[in-house]
Parts: structure tokens; sequence; C-alpha cells
């Protein structure tokens, strides 16, 4: 890998690539995502219209936001900093490929194919109320 940041060490070298860009997304996301968003603006509404509850509510998502900031930063730490485990092959049952690929296809389906599915749906919402 090109660049400042070293391939995963504890979860394996074909593996780095991909844990890296997932990891360091959910770490910009909670870092980033809270209080640029929409807390600010909440914090001045409320301020405006003198509810307490909207300062509350927002200190509680940035205490989110920092624990969750927490948890990526250890999941880093362990795939940077501590020795790679044996690599062994492990062997996946027949049922959790057979249950993987049903979800893969499913995702794929309705991401691609949703029209249909929104119908049904709102169809079937229609007959609720």
């Amino acid at each position: 890998m090109h660049g400042p940041i070293a391939p995963a060490r504890g979860a394996g070298a074909r593996d780095g690539d991909i844990q890296e860009l997932l990891v360091l997304r959910e770490v910009r996301e909670e870092a980033h995502g809270g209080l640029v968003k929409g807390e600010g603006a909440a914090i001045q509404q409320g301020v405006a219209l003198g509810n307490n509850w909207l300062i509350g509510l927002v200190f509680v998502g940035v205490i989110n936001a920092i624990v969750g900031l927490y948890y990526y930063l250890t999941v880093l730490k362990v795939v940077y900093l501590y020795p790679p485990r044996a690599e062994t092959k492990v062997d996946v049952p027949r049922a959790y490929r057979v249950a993987l690929w049903a979800c893969v296809i499913g995702i794929l389906l309705l991401g691609t194919w949703s029209t249909p599915w929104i119908g049904w749906a709102t169809a079937a919402a229609g007959n609720l109320f």
C-alpha cells in the first residue's frame, strides 16, 4: 500500500485496505457527522425559542459521537498496533454461505429493481390506515 498509513497488521494483509477504508469512514462520520450537520442549528433554534430540551438533546448527541469515536479509534488501535494472529483458513458452514448469498441477492434486487417493492409496500400500508 502506498501512502502514510501502513497496511493493517492485526487483521491480515488482505483485509487491511478494506478495513482501513471502512473504519476511517466511520471515524470521519463520527467526528463530523453530528455537530456539523445539525446540532449547531438545533442549539440556536432551541435558545431562540427557549426550548432547553433541545440543548439537552444536542448534548446527548455530542456525548454519543464521542463514545462512537472512542469505539472506532479502539478498533484502529487493535488493527494497527497489535501483531497479527496466525492466518488460518476459516471453514464457513454451507448454511451460512447460502444465507449470505440470499442476503446479497436480496440487497441487489431491492437496490436495482425497487419500484414494484415500493408499490407493494405502499399498497400494504394503505390498507392499514
